[in-house]
């Protein structure tokens, strides 16, 4: 059995939302599971998961920033 902690959701317009939910397993352990969710062109709401362990967030955040970094430095799209 797993507890939810805490839940995010980003909408993305009209059909497409993000989740970032923050679980935690029975033993103790958290861990992260973002879905994205969105309506495809047939009309039926689609869901697409990973989960993230809490051994691996620190490298997640590293990786999202560095590819962030090179998406505002080396191509210039402005999202701040």
């Amino acid at each position: 059995m797993t507890d939810e902690i805490y839940s995010k959701k980003i909408s993305a317009g009209s059909r497409r939302s993000y989740y970032m939910d923050l679980k935690r397993r029975e033993r103790g352990d958290v861990y992260i599971v973002f879905t994205e969710s969105f309506t495809n062109a047939q009309g039926k709401e689609e869901r697409n998961r990973i989960q993230i362990n809490k051994e691996d967030f620190k490298k997640i955040s590293d990786g999202y920033t560095e590819v962030l970094a090179y998406v505002h430095d080396r191509l210039g799209v402005d999202f701040h």
